[in-house]
C-alpha cells in the first residue's frame, strides 16, 4: 500500500509539472452565429469528440509541445478524416496554440461535422452541412474573459523526457527504449519521474 502511495505521488507531481509548462487551463466555447452550434462546449462520447453541453464539458490547456492536454489527462489527436478524438500521450499531436483569444490548430479553426444528431469537432469540412466554428478559449471563471493568447516555444517541452507508462497494479516489466523507462501502462511520465517511480516500485 505504501508503494501504490509513492507510486501515485510521483505520478500527481510529474503531471502537474508538465502541465505547468503550458497555457492557463481554459473551456473551450464555440461561437457560430445562427447555428445549434453556437455556445457549444466540447464534450466526449468514448475517445470521439463533439460539440455539446452540460456537465460532461471537457477543460484544457495548451502544452509547451503544442499539444491539447484535457483535465483528465488525455490528449487530443487527428484522424485521418479530420476528426478529433482522445487518447494518450503518446497518440498527441501538436500544432494547437491560443491566439486572440480563441484555440487554433494549424494556425486554422475547426468544424461541426454532422454524425446523425449530434456534430463531431473536426479539422476539415467533410460534407455541405458542415458548419464553420470559432472555439474561444475562456477562462475557468464562468466569465467570457478569454485566457491569455499563447503560442508554444518547446521550451520546456520535454522537460519530464519523453513518455514512459505505469501500470495499475505498479509492477512491470522495465525495458529501454528511446532514453526512456516504459512500466507499461496508460499514464504519461517523464525520465526523470519514471526514474523515481521505478526506484519506488523496483
Amino acid at each position: 500500500m505504501q508503494f501504490t502511495t509513492l507510486a501515485l505521488a510521483a505520478l500527481a507531481s510529474a503531471q502537474a509539472a508538465f502541465a505547468a509548462s503550458g497555457s492557463q487551463e481554459f473551456s473551450p466555447l464555440s461561437i457560430a452565429s445562427g447555428s445549434g452550434l453556437q455556445y457549444a462546449s466540447i464534450v466526449a462520447k468514448g475517445d470521439d469528440l463533439y460539440f455539446g453541453a452540460g456537465s460532461d464539458a471537457l477543460s484544457a490547456n495548451v502544452t509547451d509541445c503544442g499539444f491539447l492536454q484535457f483535465k483528465d489527462g488525455s490528449y487530443a489527436y487527428v484522424e485521418s478524416d479530420g476528426s478529433f478524438k482522445k487518447g494518450s500521450r503518446q497518440d498527441a499531436m501538436p500544432g494547437f496554440v491560443i491566439k486572440d483569444g480563441s484555440l487554433e490548430y494549424n494556425n486554422q479553426g475547426f468544424f461541426g461535422v454532422k454524425d446523425g444528431e449530434q456534430y463531431r469537432l473536426s479539422s476539415e469540412s467533410r460534407s455541405d452541412d458542415s458548419i464553420g466554428v470559432l472555439i474561444r478559449a475562456l477562462a475557468l471563471d464562468g466569465g467570457a474573459t478569454p485566457v491569455p493568447d499563447y503560442s508554444p516555444d518547446g521550451k520546456d517541452c520535454w522537460a519530464l523526457g519523453p513518455p514512459v507508462y505505469v501500470s495499475k497494479r505498479d509492477v512491470a516489466t522495465v525495458s529501454s527504449g528511446n532514453g526512456a523507462a516504459q512500466l507499461g501502462s496508460q499514464a504519461s511520465l517523464g525520465v526523470g519521474a519514471a526514474a523515481a517511480v521505478a526506484a519506488i516500485l523496483l
